[in-house]
């Protein structure tokens, strides 16, 4: 991988592109060398939906569509998401509370990423290894 618009050693631009067992695709991107633009988004063909990271000064909206209507705002406040993820490990630690993040989940995120790397690699696709 090379920087594009950026003196950044590692680069500045990852997509990688899967396909779900269920037969859904999912496009995973991240741009280092733009503004912030902090977002998870939805797509289908009958409607999408937007998550924007709330709590960073540059991108503050987002949105729902649907087909054929205009976009619906739902704001939500901002939430202290690095906090939050912090006291919930620290919970776990102390096993006042489980990670709300099951461990099954952690490493099937892993094996999603290592395939990622193996496809910036290799130039192919690369399967994600099955987690028991």
């Amino acid at each position: 991988m090379t920087a594009t618009g950026s003196d950044l050693a590692n680069g500045d631009t990852l997509g990688a592109l899967a396909t779900c067992t269920s037969g859904a695709s999912l496009l995973l991107s991240a741009i280092l060398a733009t503004p912030f633009a902090g977002r998870f988004a939805v797509d289908g063909n009958r409607g999408w939906a937007e998550l924007r990271d709330k709590a960073h000064p540059e991108a503050r909206e987002g949105w729902v569509r649907r087909r054929g209507a205009l976009p619906v705002v739902a704001d939500d406040p901002a939430s202290a998401a690095v906090r939050a993820k912090t006291e919930a490990f620290a919970d776990a630690a102390e096993r006042r509370a489980a990670y709300p993040v099951p461990q099954a989940e952690m490493i099937a995120t892993i094996a999603a990423c290592e395939a990622i790397c193996r496809a910036a690699a290799s130039s192919k696709v690369e399967p994600v290894a099955r987690v028991p």
